[in-house]
């Protein structure tokens, strides 16, 4: 931070409320997919700066959520499931259990302004700053376990940070921005979404035997832990076109013809030379890395 630090930033949190649809909803117990269970114990988390906004900004777009959730109705539930499934058994019958009860919505201020924070472009990986910029779920929130948790921070220019948490069994990074852009739509005026959800999990739920198979093979070991993690710097790398044709190349000539793509090739760059600099003792190691679903899937194109 530039005229601010870390130990002099504050936020307060003034308020905390359910903001629940602002029409009645289906009252729907939606299926989730294997991937999606699979991922419910993981919080997505964004933040986004606004550097313009007005002393109606925090009103406005908690109306716009409240209107946002009509449609997008699943949010406003709560993740459930039946009594007699345990975590790890092939029944785990986990669902969408749409209540109505409505997201987390936390309006809260800061001591600042956002030009005296840099945007908080300085230093991407301080969690004690972007903490402050979450929600914090008072017990009330905690008892009622919502799917949608949003903080919205004004700061003394004007601006606002809003920051979001959402059950990645709902949502991915793609998924809460278009719940995002939604409310941005709503703020400005449109009475409706410009892109309506839509559900289409059941299309992806295999049998128990491919979920066991499939999606629970034995946990990697977790790569080791850096204890200085205020010191990672980011860094732009450049691996010309010629490079990766000759690597592409070089791998089909070994293999009997194989193909692989620019993602496998850079990333078998990075991971290699990645492996030799942090010097780990011999071993197995894993490379994990996410995706975008519909892309590889079978999902009909509209749903994409």
């Amino acid at each position: 931070m530039n005229s601010i630090t870390m130990d002099t930033f504050s936020v307060t949190r003034l308020s905390g409320t359910m903001v629940r649809p602002s029409e009645p909803t289906p009252s729907d117990h939606l299926p989730l997919s294997a991937i999606d269970k699979a991922l419910r114990v993981i919080d997505y988390k964004i933040l986004c700066v606004f550097r313009y906004g007005n002393d109606k900004s925090i009103e406005m777009i908690k109306a716009a959520f409240a209107k946002v959730l009509v449609p997008y109705y699943p949010l406003a539930g709560r993740l459930q499931k039946s009594s007699d499934d345990d975590d790890d058994g092939p029944g785990d019958d986990l669902h969408v259990s749409c209540t109505g009860e409505g997201v987390w919505f936390v309006e809260a201020s800061a001591n600042c302004s956002l030009v005296a924070a840099n945007y908080f472009d300085d230093d991407p990986t301080v969690e004690a700053v972007h903490d402050k910029l979450m929600p914090n779920p008072t017990p009330e929130a905690m008892g009622l376990d919502p799917i949608l948790l949003i903080q919205v921070t004004s700061f003394k220019c004007g601006g606002f940070v809003v920051g979001v948490i959402v059950n990645h069994a709902l949502c991915d990074g793609i998924g809460v921005a278009q719940v995002l852009n939604a409310v941005k739509e709503l703020v400005i005026g449109l009475k409706r979404p410009s892109v309506e959800p839509v559900w289409f999990r059941e299309s992806i739920l295999p049998s128990h035997s491919v979920v066991n198979r499939k999606l629970k093979p034995p946990s990697p070991s977790p790569p080791p832990l850096m204890p200085h993690y205020q010191q990672l710097q980011c860094a732009l790398f450049d691996v010309p076109g010629h490079v990766i044709d000759h690597l592409k190349n070089e791998f089909s000539h070994s293999t009997g013809n194989k193909t692989c793509t620019t993602f496998e090739v850079i990333s078998a760059i990075l991971w290699r030379s990645r492996t030799r600099a942090i010097n780990l003792p011999d071993g197995t190691t894993r490379f994990l890395w996410q995706l975008h679903l519909p892309r590889h899937s079978y999902l009909p194109k509209w749903v994409a």
